[in-house]
């Protein structure tokens, strides 16, 4: 829509946009117009950031600690065969 001041855009296309702002930039967002400041401060948004984060933290969390299991398995094979190698040649 086109009013005197320029292009109005609909909602619906803001909330799109706000689907991808990180947390840090939600201030920023909100300060571009009336209508992402009418989605920055709407449950919709609120609720559809939270997800994001918690499955971001959940994501990190899951992975750091397949990683650290994947770590403690590595060296506990490597200290197992350093500790073989060394037997196998010492005898």
């Amino acid at each position: 829509m086109v009013n005197g001041d320029g292009v109005v855009y609909p909602l619906d296309l803001w909330y799109l946009i706000g689907s991808y702002i990180a947390p840090e930039d939600v201030s920023t967002f909100a300060r571009i117009c009336r209508e992402t400041h009418i989605v920055a401060h709407s449950a919709r948004f609120w609720l559809s950031l939270y997800r994001r984060s918690a499955y971001r933290d959940l994501f990190f969390t899951t992975h750091h600690h397949v990683h650290s299991i994947l770590l403690t398995v590595i060296r506990n094979i490597g200290s197992k065969f350093i500790y073989c190698s060394i037997s196998v040649t010492s005898e």
